[in-house]
């Protein structure tokens, strides 16, 4: 595939979507209401479309998987749904698969405006049953599959979203929303709804952290339709009777205790027979660096470094290269962690190309923008004046590199990839330069710096995996040095002494 095709299909998942309307939603939902009057039908219609699996592919055998679960079980199939009571509220979850080897699957509370309906459906279901037979099942189906036609007067002429949208109405959403962050994307939708394909490389997420951002999402994503159809004054249509009970939607009902036990994750929980709290899981690429090992292994090169500089008035020839050397690979090192500069081919910014927060280097073929923060602005200035001490003909207004190894003869050799591999895997065994690259993008994420500015520092821009952001954009570009300028500390990153 050509670079023009890849960088087509990068910009194309990469462009986002405008959110749906609301009221087409709203007025697309308000027929589904009036048109599955069967509330054991309607409920797991619901479930269908919160699981995004509204689909073609959907047929009588997946419907028929769907029942419920015990309180006490761990989901063990995609089709399961449960009622869980923490002795406050009783609210329904239902199960979604987890991508990736082993096999796992996800407990996900529906919305709070959608939870009374569903546990007053759900307790009339027996345990380990089909909820629906097969009469009921081919009838969703069909009504999957085919056009809604409305016939009744009231819903003749109203706008609503396109079937092919309605389907993927939370995909939409996703997309449009910059709550969400890559892990709790591609676990609902998978990896084609990525801005770029290696995304999830470089990040992860616990299981707790996915469930409070999706159940935070449809929540706000449902007050707006309910906000929409009060507008409208046809918010009774979303009434229901369930066994004699009148129920109306709530967008602000009680919750659960454990929804909001902790800030901004939900916990999973079984009834065994008291409340036990599930241990929680990370989903993510396996290319996440423990980010709490780094402060550590950086004091270690520093101390390293520290030791090796000469002292006044004792100074030597070989001191001064072996401490040469240890500070370029050092601050060639905290570039990487501190810029996401690629360790592969070209691993310095080139000399003439420093200019106060920003450089430039060599990857993939064609030049990229480094942005530099206050630190690096100070340690790169110090290394330059040092280095010119040592090597008074080298020019830095020239597209060399900066970083240079020196030999006895006080010749430089440029600082290569390999080198730097086996200096890091001195001080870190079993890892390379490269893992900094991701540690620099997980720790803009733990920032909160939004997801395609941190693709602009990770470079992906350059195959049109994010649309081009122009230094005539001040606001992104000082965005991104705020956030820079944490990584220093979050980092434990210290200068040469």
């Amino acid at each position: 595939m050509s670079q023009s095709h890849i960088r087509k299909r990068n910009l194309n998942a990469g462009s986002g979507t405008a959110a749906p309307s609301y009221q087409q939603a709203m007025e697309s939902l308000r027929l589904v209401f009036h048109a599955l009057k069967d509330n054991r039908l309607l409920f797991v219609w619901l479930i269908l479309w919160l699981s995004n699996r509204l689909d073609n592919t959907l047929d009588i055998t997946k419907v028929r998987l769907l029942a419920r679960r015990t309180s006490n079980q761990l989901p063990t199939s995609a089709w399961a749904v449960r009622t869980v009571y923490d002795g406050t509220v009783s609210w329904v979850e239902f199960s979604h698969p987890v991508p990736g080897e082993p096999r796992r699957y996800l407990w996900l509370p529906v919305p709070a405006c959608l939870n009374q309906f569903c546990q007053a459906v759900l307790s009339e279901a027996e345990y380990e049953t089909p909820l629906l037979n097969e009469t009921q099942a081919q009838q969703l189906v069909d009504f999957v599959h085919k056009k809604l036609r409305p016939r009744a007067i009231k819903f003749k002429g109203k706008p609503r979203l396109d079937k092919r949208i309605w389907h993927r109405f939370w995909l939409k959403c996703a997309l449009a929303n910059a709550t969400l962050d890559v892990p709790a994307i591609e676990l609902v939708f998978g990896p084609s709804a990525l801005h770029h394909r290696h995304a999830l490389a470089y990040t992860s997420q616990a299981h707790s952290a996915i469930r409070a951002q999706w159940f935070a999402l449809q929540n706000r994503i449902f007050e707006r339709i309910i906000g929409a159809a009060r507008h409208l004054s046809c918010d009774a249509d979303f009434n229901r009777v369930v066994a004699g009970r009148a129920m109306a939607i709530d967008p602000s009902p009680p919750l659960a205790k454990y929804l909001s036990a902790y800030p901004n994750k939900i916990v999973a929980i079984v009834m065994n027979p008291g409340r036990e709290e599930i241990p929680d899981e990370h989903f993510g690429g396996k290319r996440c660096v423990d980010l709490t090992a780094l402060p550590s292994v950086f004091a270690t090169i520093q101390a390293n470094t520290d030791s090796l500089k000469p002292e006044r008035g004792s100074l030597s020839k070989a001191q001064l290269l072996r401490y040469h050397n240890a500070w370029t690979c050092q601050l060639a090192l905290q570039t990487i962690a501190l810029t996401s500069m690629r360790p592969t081919g070209a691993v310095s910014p080139t000399a003439e190309s420093v200019c106060g927060d920003t450089a430039a280097v060599k990857d993939k073929g064609t030049w990229r923008r480094l942005y530099l923060n206050l630190f690096l602005q100070k340690e790169l200035a110090k290394y330059q004046a040092f280095a010119k001490q040592l090597m008074p003909s080298f020019r830095f207004d020239t597209d060399k590199p900066l970083f240079y190894l020196l030999d006895e003869d006080f010749a430089g050799t440029p600082l290569t990839a390999r080198v730097l591999r086996r200096f890091l895997a001195t001080f870190w065994p079993g890892h390379v330069p490269y893992q900094l690259r991701h540690a620099c993008a997980q720790s803009l994420a733990l920032r909160k710096l939004p997801t395609h500015l941190i693709a602009r520092v990770m470079g992906h821009y350059l195959d049109g995996e994010q649309v081009e952001i122009t230094l005539a954009d001040r606001h992104s570009k000082q965005q991104i040095l705020v956030a820079l300028n944490g990584l220093t500390a979050d980092l434990g990153i210290r200068g040469a002494s």
